[in-house]
């Protein structure tokens, strides 16, 4: 194979991957314009710091009525002990176990109502969750054949990524560099077929010095015009 004719075989896989790349950003475009989705995702979200909140205030208030009645019966074995002589010490320390057991029942009136609103807001956590659910599993029934065709796409990317690994090998280092430098000048089509006689890209005929030096293929030949790299297709 001429270095021409592999440089050609390159550029067609190399424009395939691009063609594959567009498409794929234009279903993901698409893909994105999913307000529905991202809504019942927010409500997610909100229920679910709503319930954290509420999870650790009802935490934070067990600990304090764990620490209250650690308290309470610390100060009541003292008390009972038989150790405390003194009546003014153990006057304050009968104080301060009613204290305790006062705080101990506001604590467990206010946790009962804490609690109410952690299953409140658990309750309204589970119902977004299974709206988010179901309307993903809606919104992606409804782009099945998008979500389809992005796959197919990707997979068919790789392949031919993989093929142009291959069709690279066949150029030599010096003729990639060339084509490697027209790339972007060229619109990433830096090869151009000939066709009777006149490059395929500009359209402009080619002098007979050209078409001979396309003919022999034992060289890079490049439009009088465009300057991209002539081979015959």
């Amino acid at each position: 194979m001429s270095q021409a004719r592999a440089l050609y075989h390159v550029q067609e896989i190399e424009l395939t991957v691009i063609e594959h790349t567009k498409r794929i950003k234009e279903i993901n475009a698409q893909l994105e314009d999913n307000e529905i989705v991202q809504e019942a995702q927010k409500e997610f979200d909100r229920t679910k710091a709503k319930l954290d909140d509420a999870t650790k205030t009802v935490k934070d208030v067990e600990h304090q009525i764990e620490t209250v009645q650690t308290k309470q019966k610390a100060t009541e074995s003292r008390l009972y002990s038989g150790n405390v002589k003194n009546p003014k010490e153990l006057q304050d320390m009968q104080a301060e176990i009613e204290s305790l057991t006062r705080r101990n029942g506001d604590l467990d009136e206010k946790l009962l109502q804490l609690m109410m609103v952690r299953d409140e807001a658990q309750a309204d956590h589970d119902q977004a969750d299974t709206d988010l659910q179901s309307i993903t599993a809606d919104w992606e029934a409804e782009h099945q054949d998008l979500l389809e065709e992005k796959e197919t796409l990707k997979s068919e990317a790789d392949k031919l990524m993989a093929d142009r690994k291959k069709a690279v090998q066949a150029v030599k280092p010096e003729a990639m560099k060339t084509y490697n430098s027209l790339r972007k000048s060229k619109a990433n089509r830096p090869v151009a077929g000939i066709d009777e006689g006149a490059c395929t890209a500009c359209g402009i005929e080619q002098n007979n010095k050209i078409i001979s030096a396309i003919n022999r293929d034992d060289s890079l030949v490049y439009c009088q015009n465009c300057g991209r790299i002539l081979v015959r297709i």
